[in-house]
């Protein structure tokens, strides 16, 4: 009697046994298979945000910004279809905004000035069903993923630029006030409303100039370090490539290659500068200020949130987004040195109309803009500088560690 007693006993502890190491087989199995849908579920949410982010820059517009996150999230769901599977059919991910990013204050949908959104896939099953976990009763284990994107500090590195260097002074705005009309002109003065090229493969002579006025030029330049230029005044040429952002193309410059904005409307009538009093005038009458004029950078981002659009935005149509907005450096004309002048800064140039292409009076009319996106490297000031230059990047999530 003893011995069965012991026996079933036995029995109970082999069984309790098998039980915990089919548990802990399952658990190994599934911690792989988590880890996977975990690292796959991040990327895609990583992804969906940056797309939020760049469609809201873009454009200002949340909604625009939502349904193309919904696009990409869909769209790389496709492509694992592990991840397809523990989601469910038809996950779509919860998407919030904010105007700043510390803190990342939640605000209602139409909210002017969003800068920053937050992703997030509440939780998604992984794992359990009939597998070896099921013996021990888990179905599922969750897997969840959040994402922050937004534009970065102001950059002390910036790249895709236009090759243009303002010449500046040592004002706290460079000389380039953000509520005045600026006409700038290449030559060899050194005070604000001149500039320089900054130096290129120019081999190609005028043509070069074109493409990289449009937006070939591929170089970086770092605040505060000195920068090559090029001699030569070239505003033929420099007109027409900037003015491809117009839908304007001549001497073989294309829109596949570079695309107009999606906004071609101009102050009305044009601007034009007088060289002998040195005055920007409209119609005859003496212009300074943006508010003197019927079109400036903040109707051009009013319109550009919300339509309507003189040319079909890509992939449906030819144009794209802020072709018009392009950061430009501030250098210091005065002190070159061996074809080389200083970065003082970094400025956010609104192309208020065409650029003339040619005649004494030739002018670039710009604003500043508050602010635009540029590729390089983030520095030390603040997002929300005046007059920033950013990249858009992803923030790391408090309610996500993997973020």
């Amino acid at each position: 009697m003893m011995r069965k007693r012991q026996r079933g006993v036995a029995m109970v502890i082999i069984a309790a046994g098998l039980l915990a190491i089919l548990a802990v087989a399952g658990l190994a199995i599934y911690a792989s298979r988590i880890t996977y849908d975990k690292s796959r579920l991040q990327g895609v949410v990583d992804a969906t945000a940056l797309t939020a982010a760049k469609v809201l820059d873009q454009t200002g517009s949340d909604a625009q910004a939502i349904t193309a996150a919904n696009a990409v999230f869909t769209e790389n769901l496709t492509t694992f279809p592990e991840l397809r599977r523990a989601l469910g059919t038809g996950a779509t991910p919860t998407l919030v905004f904010s105007q700043g990013i510390s803190p990342f204050t939640p605000q209602p949908s139409g909210t002017l000035g969003l800068h920053y959104v937050r992703v997030e896939v509440a939780s998604a099953g992984s794992g359990g069903g009939g597998g070896l976990l099921g013996v021990i009763g888990v179905r599922s284990i969750p897997v969840r993923a959040s994402a922050m994107a937004g534009p970065s500090p102001a950059v002390g590195v910036a790249c895709n630029i236009v090759p243009i260097a303002l010449c500046g002074n040592g004002g706290a705005d460079l000389g380039y006030p953000s509520n005045r009309i600026h006409a700038i002109s290449s030559g060899s003065g050194t005070t604000p409303g001149f500039y320089r090229y900054l130096a290129f493969d120019d081999t190609g002579g005028g043509n070069a100039v074109r493409h990289n006025l449009a937006g070939g030029y591929n170089q970086c330049v770092v605040t505060g370090a000195r920068v090559p230029i090029k001699s030569g005044v070239n505003s033929g040429p420099a007109s027409q490539g900037l003015n491809t952002r117009f839908n304007l193309y001549a001497a073989g410059l294309s829109p596949t290659d570079y695309p107009p904005d999606v906004l071609q409307r101009e102050p009305s009538p044009l601007l034009s500068y007088n060289t002998q009093t040195g005055t920007i005038r409209q119609n005859g009458k003496v212009v300074t200020l943006i508010s003197q004029i019927d079109y400036g950078y903040d109707t051009y981002a009013a319109t550009t949130r919300t339509g309507p659009y003189d040319l079909q935005p890509s992939p449906a149509g030819p144009a794209v987004f802020k072709r018009r907005v392009v950061a430009a450096p501030v250098v210091a004309c005065g002190d070159e040195i061996n074809k080389t002048v200083p970065i003082v800064g970094l400025r956010c140039l609104f192309l208020l109309q065409r650029a003339e292409t040619s005649g004494a009076n030739a002018r670039i009319f710009i604003e500043i803009a508050p602010e635009c996106e540029a590729g390089g490297r983030p520095g030390p000031v603040p997002p929300g500088t005046p007059g920033g230059v950013y990249i858009l990047q992803l923030y790391r999530d408090p309610a996500s560690p993997d973020s």
